[in-house]
């Protein structure tokens, strides 16, 4: 019915370095080391939300599966896992990448390293094309809800649950609801990229649809220089 994040990260794949083939050897990092930081993580949100924590959460109850492997230009193979507190009901899942001995906390952190998984692909566009699709694969990496199903506006077309979904946002959208946009030209300043993801929470009671809006910035040269999002309520 809806795209996963590997797969939105796969059709992708035909303007970004991500559609390359992917590597034979793969490093793999350990789960256990993921699934401590996550956890720490956790009892780092209970504590600031005064939720109380569980005697003895760790790394024990945490899964870790990945989806997908990326080839970056800039320092090889990128390995994007999804981990998730799996005694904690509704409960917000993790996406993590790993370089290497090098972690980057990315969606459901507070502070998601976009632009340090950006520069790791090491893929500069030189279209507004290309930014739109590598802003979508950056959109997927921050999404707070896993990126289990992601729908964007392009996708009305796919299937008609897709259609459905949108159809149903935009019945309800407010009027002040920013629209995609895409702002500039490569080579003459910045490039500026607005779009709206809807992420399906499948932690939260009924599964609902979150709309979220991400913008981008790109300098002249391609690189991502700031980003932000905001997050909507949830499509009951």
């Amino acid at each position: 019915m809806t795209m996963n994040g590997a797969l939105r990260i796969a059709a992708c794949a035909a303007v970004t370095v991500l559609g390359r083939e992917p590597a034979t050897a793969v490093q793999v990092p350990d789960s256990t080391a993921i699934a401590s930081l996550v956890a720490a993580q956790v009892r780092a949100e209970h504590l600031v939300y005064g939720l109380p924590n569980e005697a003895g959460f760790d790394a024990r109850q945490v899964q870790v599966e990945t989806l997908t492997t990326l080839r970056g230009h800039a320092s090889g193979d990128v390995l994007v896992r999804r981990a998730s507190a799996w005694t904690l009901e509704h409960w917000h899942p993790y996406i993590v990448a790993v370089v290497g001995q090098r972690t980057l906390r990315l969606g459901g952190f507070p502070a998601p390293e976009l632009r340090e998984a950006a520069e790791l692909l090491g893929e500069h566009p030189a279209s507004t094309g290309g930014a739109r699709k590598l802003s979508e694969v950056l959109a997927t990496l921050a999404d707070p809800n896993g990126a289990q199903d992601l729908l964007f506006q392009e996708d009305s077309a796919r299937t008609a649950a897709a259609r459905a979904i949108l159809a149903k946002w935009r019945n309800v959208q407010p009027t002040t609801w920013p629209a995609d946009t895409i702002a500039g030209v490569f080579g003459q300043g910045t490039v500026a990229i607005r779009l709206t993801v809807l992420s399906e929470a499948h932690h939260v009671l009924g599964r609902p649809w979150q709309p979220i809006t991400y913008g981008f910035e790109f300098d002249s040269n391609g690189r991502l220089v700031s980003w932000a999002m905001h997050e909507g309520e949830y499509l009951r």
